[in-house]
């Protein structure tokens, strides 16, 4: 079971849409364990801003069935892995009947901070997306995890994301939508977030 404690989660760059101004303006990530029992496990992410320039944290996610929360993927590589992620994520190969997929992006100042509580009911859930290789139902996960870890995008601000925000008439994104709708070569969410991701958490 998730051990209860404050976890500071030092933060790596991975995936595409490295930003150095994210990383070197000090951006944290901190993992809490709020309650555990009753089938169910709450846990809260906080991000803070130390650095100099503003950033927007990928918050609030909505998956593609309109379920709300993170998505919960069994790493790879390390079957006792699980991810927890907050993220943006292209569109799959084939055609769904409804896409929800969302999140929220916040705005954090230097000094400020984000945050949010997830409850999630046990036996976890497989979580969609991320989207495999055909359409396929969320499944319950076999108890086998013993390591957790987190991952939340973040896009340093711009301009050309304040003209998307004017456009759309809110902060809530798919991630197909482009960074600069002025700019026809302009990068897409999912394609330009920096994937902040946490060291391994035991639980």
């Amino acid at each position: 079971m998730f051990r209860n404690a404050i976890v500071v989660l030092l933060l790596a760059l991975t995936g595409s849409g490295l930003s150095s101004a994210a990383s070197q303006n000090g951006v944290e990530v901190r993992l809490r364990v709020l309650h555990e029992g009753d089938g169910r496990m709450v846990f809260e992410v906080t991000v803070s801003n130390k650095g100099t320039a503003p950033v927007y944290a990928m918050t609030n996610p909505q998956r593609a069935d309109r379920s709300a929360g993170p998505y919960f993927i069994a790493d790879e590589n390390d079957p006792a892995l699980l991810r927890c992620e907050v993220k943006t994520f292209p569109d799959p190969t084939y055609e769904l009947y409804f896409n929800g997929t969302r999140v929220e992006l916040k705005r954090l100042r230097p000094g400020e901070d984000n945050r949010e509580a997830f409850s999630v009911a046990l036996p976890l859930m497989r979580t969609v997306p991320p989207y495999g290789n055909e359409p396929s139902r969320p499944t319950v996960f076999e108890n086998r995890f013993r390591r957790t870890q987190a991952t939340v995008g973040i896009l340093p601000a711009s301009e050309g994301l304040d003209k998307l925000f004017e456009k759309l008439g809110t902060h809530s994104v798919h991630g197909l939508e482009p960074i600069s709708p002025d700019e026809a070569k302009s990068p897409r969410i999912f394609e330009a977030q920096t994937l902040l991701t946490s060291n391994v958490v035991d639980f």
